[in-house]
């Protein structure tokens, strides 16, 4: 019996490594792809490519979020300043999307004044949560 509880508690530990190293890869994943919208929305506006800001615009928009179980998790670890979280996530959303919305215009005055909105939730959010976030999924 003692053997079987071994093999147990030590798949166990191992499903649960695994399941942090999932979860916290996918996070990684999100942000990385949002970086990469990012670089493209500027890559447009440095080539006046207005077709190519509003599809990273729109890409920004509607990323995929983060797994229930993630986002449960960073909201319970940060408690009452979760609102802030979700605040600075909804002012990048907004924001991505009046930008697809001035490219498919061509106002690039528009487009800059998003852009820069955006960058500056990103900001606050890395420089509030950033190593925060990191600490909860890579312990």
């Amino acid at each position: 019996m003692k053997p079987l509880f071994t093999a147990l508690f030590f798949m166990s530990v191992i499903f649960f490594n695994t399941a942090q190293v999932d979860a916290a890869t996918r996070l990684r994943y999100i942000m990385n792809e949002l970086n990469a919208n990012l670089i493209k929305v500027v890559d447009g506006v440095m080539n006046e490519d207005f077709d190519r800001i509003e599809s990273a615009s729109l890409a920004i928009a509607g990323h995929e979020k983060a797994p229930l179980s993630e986002r449960k998790r960073i909201a319970g670890y940060l408690k009452n300043r979760a609102s802030i979280f979700k605040k600075v996530d909804d002012t990048v959303h907004n924001g991505a999307l009046v930008m697809a919305e001035a490219s498919a215009r061509h106002d690039m005055k528009a487009v800059l004044s998003n852009l820069v909105n955006i960058q500056r939730g990103c900001v606050e959010c890395h420089s509030r949560f950033r190593t925060e976030v990191r600490k909860l999924f890579y312990k």
